[in-house]
């Protein structure tokens, strides 16, 4: 070890970042010089994320057998990884708690707020009995010791620069935490969180401007909302208390869980963004003017068109959810698929406009994908279906559901929706229009998005609540 010693310090920093983490703490182990200049390079990228796994999930209340969902999505069943996550998140917190100088040293964080309703931070008030691992406590009190050594930790990360941030815990945030991640570039949330969350890692620190280059929005969700407005209160054991005093002088707002005004306090606030990642649910059904699902579009076209000028890459997709999706794909004498899409509707009212109004002097490349889809339909009607206007039948073909011994026979059909441009066409149209970029278009999406069961409020059990 000693002739590690004599290399330059700029080989040494070479090599530790070559070096795996466990790699790292063994170099950090060996002598105290070494230590001193290996210690950046172990803690530069924080990674104690469970949401980054190539793995699905079981989720709560469907069939598993046809769809698994992925685990960004809050309403599943824990997984290994889960459980491994937040064992080693509790020791991290530990270390930092103890050594708070190490926080300079950390650039990248990918953190997973999981669903620790079993877990906790600090120690137990009452003695574990049972044969429970170190990490689980059933009669462990509820919001103990509340969020707020998480919040410390992130708020003393004061020269990072890349965060990746999910929250998958079943109930919101004990107090909001203040500004988090200031120094922050490139930021990606995901999961589901309440707007005051979002918006303390989000929202600039007015008068100044936004310091994002890169920005990502991967199917954010929020809380169910309520009507009338339930009125504001700082702490959830008091909004546990209220709500259940007050359960039935509210109502959860149906359909309220997407996040749809993340994005507005950053509008006109970010002249250095270069990147820019939005994913949303798409509606499945037709929905009113001034909607939920027409606002969230709003919103996106909003900003998008507000950094148009500096942007160099834009990635926005649509999709359904895939458990809905299967639902949604059997024969059925009931079902009739409504064409155009919904969300396709509400994309070509006003997001389609924002691509197509030039100019785009910086982009480099622009993927559009869930636009546009032609999809089949499966009907007893006989012969086809006469074309309209906006529609057109084609690839007529039979298919068969069984029902209790009874074998009925559907037609299916491709459908070509004439009054709405194809993905093909939009591509074209975008390349002409921005000749010097990539362009994608597609029809399909790359991800689930998660649709809820539950109008959740954001605290512990609150479904025993509605009794």
């Amino acid at each position: 070890m000693s002739y590690l010693l004599k290399v330059p310090v700029e080989i040494q920093v070479c090599i530790a970042e070559a070096c795996s983490t466990a790699d790292l703490k063994q170099l950090c182990e060996t002598c105290q010089l070494l230590r001193e200049r290996i210690l950046p390079e172990l803690y530069r990228t924080i990674d104690l994320s469970s949401h980054n796994v190539d793995e699905v999930c079981e989720p709560w209340g469907r069939d598993a057998g046809e769809v698994n969902v992925l685990p960004t999505f809050s309403e599943r069943y824990w997984r290994y990884f889960d459980k491994e996550a937040f064992w080693r998140q509790k020791k991290f917190v530990e270390t930092m708690q103890r050594k708070p100088m190490y926080a300079r040293h950390v650039r990248r964080l990918r953190w997973t707020v999981l669903d620790t309703t079993r877990c906790y931070w600090g120690k137990p008030e009452k003695p574990d009995s049972g044969n429970k691992t170190d990490e689980e406590h059933d009669d462990a009190p509820l919001y103990v010791p509340e969020d707020e050594p998480l919040w410390n930790i992130f708020q003393s990360f004061t020269n990072i620069t890349h965060v990746d941030f999910c929250w998958v815990r079943a109930w919101r945030e004990v107090t909001l935490p203040g500004y988090l991640f200031p120094s922050a570039t490139s930021i990606r949330l995901s999961g589901c969180m309440s707007r005051e969350l979002a918006a303390c890692i989000l929202r600039p620190q007015l008068p100044n401007d936004s310091n994002i280059t890169h920005l990502e929005l991967n199917g954010i969700s929020q809380w169910a909302e309520a009507t009338p407005p339930m009125p504001t209160i700082a702490h959830l054991r008091d909004r546990q208390a209220y709500i259940k005093d007050h359960y039935h002088d509210h109502k959860p707002v149906r359909n309220s869980r997407q996040m749809i005004d993340a994005l507005d306090p950053l509008i006109s606030h970010c002249p250095h963004l270069i990147s820019l990642r939005i994913a949303i649910l798409g509606p499945c059904e037709e929905q009113g003017p001034d909607s939920r699902e027409e606002r969230l579009y709003q919103s996106c076209a909003r900003f998008i068109s507000s950094v148009r000028k500096t942007l160099r890459k834009l990635d926005f997709e649509q999709g359904y959810s895939f458990n809905e999706q299967v639902q949604w794909d059997r024969p059925s004498t009931e079902r009739k698929k409504i064409f155009p899409r919904p969300m396709d509707r509400i994309f070509a009212r006003f997001i389609l406009p924002v691509l197509m109004d030039a100019p785009w002097p910086h982009m480099e490349k622009m993927v559009i994908r869930g636009v546009g889809e032609s999809t089949r339909e499966y009907t007893e009607e006989y012969p086809m279906p006469a074309d309209t206007e906006d529609v057109e039948y084609t690839d007529f073909g039979g298919c068969y559901q069984e029902d209790r011994g009874i074998r009925t026979q559907f037609w299916a059909f491709d459908v070509t929706v004439k009054s709405f441009p194809s993905a093909a066409q939009m591509q074209l149209d975008l390349q002409a229009l921005i000749p010097q970029a990539v362009v994608v278009v597609e029809e399909d999406g790359e991800q689930d998005f998660e649709s809820f069961l539950e109008d959740s409020y954001g605290i512990d059990n609150d479904s025993d609540l509605r009794a």
